[in-house]
């Protein structure tokens, strides 16, 4: 390919051949209207055409580019060395040959070239009638430029030139040429428009009437202003026009419309035509090239959109450490509590503290799975109190009717309780923001087994348990375009939506390895359906209750925590649970304590290392040395970053921060 790295620059070329044929007063005019092309729109180095001397020489005609070059050698087509490089060969041949300027035949030339930063070169035959009059030769400075289907290209445009050339000295009639050209101009995916030197529209291709959705004629002979958008005039038309019949060539960005009155954004690149200048009016003096800058300005809103959620996860990650500490002192406090209470009352408020406090942490943990793609903390878990609290969570002062069907024994689900907590809050807030007051969203919960379901509208499930869960609503549905774009990232038709809820959880469904599909028909509401593998045979973890304190064995605790409200908390926390606890503020004095615990011949059960420490050493830098201190200590590591991989982090357990005394006390003794 040549230097600008399009694939259609040969087809630009040749559309812009038109007007080059149609205004060169001569067979050399001709010549060097089609070099300049050549290097000025597609960025060849060199582009030089040879003519076949009687004497076995190439005189060349015309050139652009590396003019110096093109003086400072010489070229045969009839025999020695001189007539071994391409250009000779392919006058012989009358075949396209193709060169790098390592090869053998380029040694006559091959200084000068190099010296010019040339690789490669093709040259090709130019044809009248039966006779080969001479070459047109394209040089590039990359080795990989000629593809076949460069060459192709090429190939077709010598023709064309070719045909040119029996337009002058009258081997053939024009019209030949105009067809070819025409085949060529419509052929390009680009949008090409040619101008008359007063701004007027004197032809387009077909890729611009399908693109505008309008006729010839009404481009041709309507008023200017019906393909600008509102805000573009006529006078700031010309006034790049007369830019680029001034210096060559204008650059711009314009908002083009369409017939049916949408608009689009564009890119124009105007250039004037060889003898633009003596153009009479009416001929062409000008040619645009235009791009539709759709798809790539679609694609530099996303870009943004991704660099400000990657400044999110950025602000998230700290936010969520220290929010965590906070939540972790009044979830700690409270599920401590929470056993010591008799009155039942006071429980019922410490309970509905716990499960804020649950769902604050669930919060920060949503924010991180999209924001950083968030690592898995899985584990097995019933889905039905999930399920009840995301529709009291979505549903809750709405004004809509809310139908809750979950079945009372549901299987168990190996997953990660937030991750899909996030998943069914967005499905449900997303059916009740479609549901007018009075109207019903339903939530519906079953198990159901892979094979029973197939063939029933639902997807490929493996064979074996699964949780299938409803949710429906009595909304206006959505049409065919925008049931298929539902899940396309930052689509959305809600005012002010972000257009990430449905992405983020059909990819936390697929990260389950589950399924999502929605359904839906203008007037008839929206059916979304999730199916979740589920254990028919394993209890979850969350459904042990804590022994009491005397049926538990005494641990000694060694704690790094650096937060002095969370070593407080942690303390009674531990010693609720009737272990014994030495605390340390960082790693280092973790290490000081070990040592004289050591000494001292104390044991030490098990060590919870916070994983971070401002200012100093936290669980991660230290755990080697620790363990090397205390030699069979069973080390568990915490952290408030709910991003944090388990898999990731070589401790021997591992507890995510908030924290109740259930789950604490689940970690120091596992199964």
């Amino acid at each position: 390919m040549g230097a600008d790295e399009s694939p259609d620059r040969a087809l630009r070329v040749a559309s812009a051949a038109l007007g080059t044929v149609a205004a060169a007063e001569s067979e050399v005019a001709l010549y060097q209207g089609v070099c300049e092309l050549l290097v000025r729109e597609s960025g060849y180095a060199l582009a030089w055409v040879g003519s076949r001397e009687p004497d076995g020489s190439v005189r060349p005609m015309a050139w652009a580019g590396e003019g110096a070059y093109v003086r400072s050698v010489a070229v045969r087509w009839d025999e020695g060395a001189q007539a071994e490089g391409p250009t000779g060969r392919a006058i012989r041949s009358g075949s396209t040959q193709r060169a790098l300027i390592s090869d053998a035949g380029y040694a006559p030339w091959r200084e000068a070239a190099q010296a010019e930063g040339f690789s490669a070169s093709c040259a090709l035959p130019l044809r009248l009638g039966a006779s080969i009059i001479g070459s047109l030769n394209v040089y590039a400075t990359r080795e990989a430029a000629f593809d076949d289907a460069e060459v192709g290209r090429l190939e077709e445009l010598a023709s064309v030139l070719g045909r040119g050339v029996e337009l002058f000295r009258g081997r053939a009639e024009i019209q030949t040429a105009r067809d070819q050209l025409r085949a060529l101009y419509d052929a390009s995916p680009d949008l090409i428009f040619l101008h008359g030197a007063d701004g007027r529209i004197l032809d387009v291709n077909q890729r611009v009437l399908d693109a505008y959705g309008v006729t010839r004629e009404q481009l041709l002979h309507g008023p200017p202003e019906t393909t600008m958008a509102d805000g573009h005039t006529f006078e700031q038309a010309l006034v790049h026009i007369r830019r680029a019949l001034a210096e060559g060539s204008e650059d711009f960005e314009w908002e083009a419309m369409r017939g049916d009155g949408t608009t689009f954004p564009v890119e124009v690149r105007l250039r004037r035509l060889p003898g633009a200048s003596e153009a009479p009016t009416g001929e062409p003096a000008l040619v645009a090239i235009v791009r539709d800058l759709t798809e790539r300005k679609r694609y530099e809103a996303q870009l943004v959109e991704s660099s400000k959620m990657e400044s999110l996860s950025l602000f998230a990650g700290g936010v969520a450490h220290d929010f965590n500490n906070f939540l972790s002192a009044v979830l700690g406090a409270a599920s401590a509590l929470q056993p010591r209470l008799a009155d039942r009352e006071q429980r019922a408020l410490v309970d509905a503290v716990i499960e804020a406090a649950q769902g604050a942490r669930g919060l920060t943990r949503q924010l991180l799975a999209f924001a950083r793609g968030g690592a898995s903390a899985r584990g097995l878990f019933d889905l039905g109190p999930l399920l009840e609290q995301a529709a009291r969570l979505a549903l809750a002062g709405k004004g809509i009717r809310a139908q809750v069907d979950i079945a009372q024994d549901l299987w168990a689900i190996d997953g990660d309780r937030d991750q899909l907590a996030s998943v069914f809050q967005n499905l449900l807030l997303n059916a009740a923001q479609a549901t007018s007051d009075g109207g019903t969203v339903s939530l519906r919960a079953e198990n159901v087994r892979g094979e029973d379901v197939r063939g029933l509208g639902a997807p490929e499930l493996e064979p074996g348990p699964h949780v299938q869960i409803d949710v429906r609503d009595t909304g206006p549905g959505m049409n065919a375009e925008t049931l298929r774009r539902a899940f396309d990232p930052f689509y959305t038709t809600k005012r002010g939506g972000s257009g990430l809820g449905l992405p983020t959880a059909l990819a936390m469904v697929r990260r389950h390895q589950g399924r999502l599909i929605m359904d839906s028909e203008p007037g008839r509401g929206t059916r979304a359906r999730v199916w979740l593998p589920a254990r028919s045979d394993a209890r979850p973890a969350s459904s042990r209750s804590t022994p009491p304190p005397g049926e538990r064995s005494s641990l000694h605790v060694l704690l790094l925590e650096d937060e002095p409200a969370l070593q407080g908390i942690f303390r009674r926390m531990l010693e609720q649970l009737g272990h014994h606890v030495s605390v340390a503020p960082d790693g280092d004095a973790a290490l000081a304590l070990a040592a004289t615990l050591r000494g001292d011949g104390a044991r030490v059960d098990v060590a919870i290392l916070d994983l971070t420490v401002r200012g100093g050493r936290g669980g991660r830098e230290v755990l080697d040395e620790l363990r090397a201190l205390l030699p069979g200590t069973r080390v568990v590591g915490t952290s408030g970053y709910s991003d944090v991989d388990p898999a990731t982090v070589p401790f021997d357990g591992f507890l995510p921060k908030p924290f109740t005394l259930d789950q604490l006390s689940r970690v120091l003794t596992p199964p």
